[in-house]
């Protein structure tokens, strides 16, 4: 029995170790960073001494070439000066850049201007969004070409610097060769070596003066980028102020009354040419640009062809599994109409076809995706939902009409008040349709709901944009319309976009490869859904994008949200701001995910067809996990700024505190990556430690869970199972020993007994025939005669009620025997 007395002493000495290792954590601390400010101070004086000398001390001149090694000399400066000289040869992405300069020149002053006349004129926040696209396309381009310049004269000047230094110790060999003759009196040097040093130095004045011409004409064009750039940016500057200006004035009347138009209408048919004329203007321009640009609407119809033929081709083979699951038809429905779902997607990648296109261009392109987008939806949404799909379609052509016509102020006016109108006489009209909402199916009950909680305030908007643009407040009624109008058509778009998504998703999951992978068989739906659930998120902010850069309020958002980001918090020289704590959970975050998912493949793919031995694979996925867990961590820190030079000095005195003061903790840590690496013993072994025997469920950081056969967990200290003695019972192989004593009275025949108690193994297709079943007679007891029957089974789970079995049978057997026990 451990006395108080004891505890108490015990307690009082764990209170002073603590203390001793805090102080001496402590001191060393304080003397790492007194060592560092120390070495930091002499590493200054050292520098600063070292440049003061430097400073003094001339520079070192360049050594002659020795005679004797003239000739190989000369041979390697040629080899070298031929180096240099293919190296000037005019790259491919320096050729482009001198090919593509002059174009991207003659653009950008035609755009210039028409910027200009454009930002004095009142533009409208659609004008101002459709220039800015279109200078953001060479913004993007010119920078990554000024950096191949600079890439390209960096390596001219090492090439400059070699050329001097080769200059000068060739001039300087010559001199001294020189003056060795001058001083002698006679000629000693081979005329041929004074013809090779002068060929030499004239192949070096050579390249070196053409290696100059090039960095002329490279510095050349790098000041014409410069300049392009700079004019860029000033342009870019000025759109935005202007958007801003006209963010500001959004709620200022810059137009008169629709009843008191400023143009001078003299009749309705000069009103209509002037408009066929403004709409001539547009489709001539989007010739010029058809003219210029063949090979990317080639590109494009190439592109179309692919996706429509790989769909219709994926329709045959995805059919039969439509007929074994009818349920997946809906998700066919995009192979079915192949030609539309191919216009679709191949529209939506046209971004990337056509920078810089014409607005007119732009109105085509959003028909094209806009009329298949409705043919598709119709396949997937109820009928009595169709008549939205259908107002939508005339209200984007409307709305197309209208912004082809923004030279005719007055005309786009019109047909903006039409627009309007009509979209509020169908809003309303919807609202009031009961007939429509009892003909919904039952699955698409909600989404019809939805859709009109969400009409009433669409109505208010167009009401407001109606209104405004009556009585002269043109540029907050296109805001509010064409934001509402655009936002619909976005979310159509991004909509059926998802369903594509969902549909390839249902079929990739079911078709070869990935159907060839376990955890896609077993754990389809859950993989389906986690997918599906990343598009659906993503989907979701694309279009909150999109609708921000509608209402010209990105830039506006995306400013609120650094500035609340850049928020720093410090003390001393230490300063965090919230975007650093957000960005160092989010690392923290994705490494824990790749490590699950890691962790899945790796148990669900890879685990079941590589026999890697019992207990192997999951100290694999242990160590994997920690290895990608301490990654993440360390790749947050560096997100955080942290300088690891310092946090090196810092982690080494935690580490000798830690020797102190945690003791146990590193030893059972240590103690569990022995476990995992040597495997003395693996999960799901049968352990007997002390008094308990059971299954070990788990090899943690600090300590191990056995699962008794009474159900009971024990935690283990990992220290414990290497170094104290532990019984592992399924070590080596599955099979336990059963043995079970039988004492008889004296006089019994013994052969008899064994016979008996070999045949009660027949009886128990557990029982093992190798090893075979054993029955001995161990000896003369004092009042019996000692018996032993000793069988085989490889059923760990079962045998405990195996041996109840066989010890109910045995002395049944021995009863019915009439031998005495």
């Amino acid at each position: 029995m451990v006395s108080m007395r004891e505890i108490d002493r015990y307690q009082a000495s764990g209170k002073w170790r603590t203390l001793l290792a805090l102080a001496a954590y402590l001191f060393i601390v304080s003397s790492m960073f007194v060592a560092e400010a120390a070495a930091q101070a002499n590493s200054n004086s050292e520098s600063n001494a070292n440049s003061n000398s430097t400073s003094a001390s001339p520079t070192p001149e360049p050594t002659p070439i020795p005679l004797s090694a003239i000739v190989t000399e000369a041979n390697v400066v040629t080899s070298r000066l031929g180096q240099i000289r293919d190296d000037l040869v005019v790259r491919q992405d320096v050729a482009e850049i001198e090919k593509e300069l002059p174009v991207v020149l003659g653009r950008i002053n035609e755009r210039e201007a028409r910027t200009e006349k454009l930002l004095a004129s009142n533009p409208t926040l659609d004008d101002l969004r459709s220039v800015e696209r279109e200078w953001q396309t060479d913004a993007a381009r010119l920078p990554g070409w000024n950096q191949n310049l600079q890439s390209r004269l960096s390596t001219i000047e090492t090439h400059l610097a070699d050329l001097a230094r080769l200059r000068e110790q060739w001039s300087l060999t010559r001199e001294k060769l020189n003056a060795g003759t001058a001083e002698n009196g006679v000629a000693q040097i081979p005329p041929e070596i004074r013809e090779r040093i002068s060929a030499v130095l004239g192949e070096i004045s050579k390249t070196q003066n053409q290696v100059e011409a090039r960095r002329t004409a490279l510095l050349a064009l790098q000041t014409r980028i410069s300049e392009l750039e700079t004019r860029t940016r000033v342009v870019l500057e000025n759109i935005k102020e202007s958007r801003e200006q006209t963010l500001t004035d959004l709620f200022a009347r810059d137009d008169s009354p629709i009843w008191a138009p400023k143009e001078d209408v003299t009749s309705f048919a000069a009103l209509a040419r002037r408009s066929w004329e403004a709409l001539a203007v547009q489709f001539s321009a989007l010739g010029v640009y058809a003219a210029g640009h063949k090979e990317r609407f080639a590109i494009h119809g190439l592109v179309f062809l692919l996706i429509s033929g790989a769909l219709f081709w994926a329709r045959g083979r995805i059919r039969p599994y439509v007929k074994k699951e009818p349920k997946l038809e809906p998700a066919a429905q995009i192979f079915e109409l192949p030609i539309v779902t191919g216009l679709i997607v191949s529209v939506i990648l046209s971004g990337r076809f056509y920078p810089e296109s014409p607005r007119v261009l732009s109105a085509l392109l959003w028909a094209a995706v806009l009329v298949p987008v409705v043919i598709l939806l119709r396949r997937l949404v109820d009928k009595p939902l169709f008549i939205i799909l259908n107002a939508l379609v005339v209200l984007f052509f409307v709305d197309r009409l209208r912004e082809l016509l923004t030279a005719q102020p007055l005309t786009a006016r019109v047909i903006f008040l039409t627009e309007m109108l009509g979209a509020i006489m169908f809003l309303l009209w919807f609202l009031k349709a009961e007939r429509l909402e009892r003909k919904v199916e039952a699955r698409h009950h909600s989404v019809f709901r939805s859709i009109r909680k969400v009409i009433p305030f669409a109505a208010a908007f167009f009401a407001v944009a109606f209104i405004a643009n009556a009585i002269g407040f043109v540029s907050l009624s296109y805001v509010l319309g064409n934001g509402v109008l655009s936002s619909a058509y976005l979310a159509l778009v991004i909509y059926t976009a998802v369903q594509i998504v969902r549909s390839l998703v249902v079929f990739a999951l079911r078709v070869t490869p990935l159907v060839n992978l376990q955890a896609v068989r077993n754990y389809r739906s859950i993989v389906r859904d986690k997918i599906l659930r990343f598009v659906n998120w993503l989907a979701v902010i694309i279009w909150i994008l999109g609708v921000l850069n509608l209402f010209s309020l990105r830039d506006t958002v995306f400013g609120f949200i650094r500035s609340v980001l850049s928020y720093a918090v410090g003390y001393g020289s230490i300063s965090i701001t919230l975007g650093d704590v957000l960005l160092f959970a989010a690392t923290v975050w994705v490494a824990i995910l790749i490590s699950r998912f890691l962790r899945f493949i790796l148990e669900e793919d890879f685990y079941p067809r590589v026999d890697l031995g019992t207990g192997v694979s999951y100290a694999v996925s242990t160590v994997l996990h920690y290895v990608v867990l301490v990654g993440g961590f360390m790749l947050a820190i560096a997100a955080l700024g942290v300088d690891f030079s310092r946090f090196a000095i810092i982690a080494g005195a935690v580490g000798i505190g830690v020797g102190f003061g945690l003791q146990n903790i590193i030893n059972n840590f240590v103690s569990g990556l022995i476990l995992l690496f040597e495997r003395p013993v693996k999960v799901n072994d049968t352990v007997q430690i002390g008094e308990h025997i059971g299954s070990l469920k788990q090899i943690g950081l600090r300590a191990s869970v056995v699962r008794k056969v009474d159900g009971s967990d024990v935690i283990v200290p990992n220290s414990q199972l290497i170094s104290e003695e532990v019984i592992n019972w399924t070590m080596s192989d599955d099979k336990r020993r059963i043995d079970i004593p039988v004492g008889v009275a004296y006089g019994t025949d013994p052969r008899k007994v064994i016979e008996l108690l070999l045949g009660l193994t027949e009886r128990y297709p557990a029982i093992l025939k190798e090893p075979a079943p054993r029955a001995l007679f161990l000896g003369l007891g004092e009042s019996s005669l000692d018996f032993e029957l000793r069988v085989w089974t490889d059923d760990t789970d079962g045998w405990i009620a195996m041996r109840s079995d066989l010890v109910t049978d045995v002395y049944t057997s021995l009863n019915e025997a009439g031998i005495e026990i």
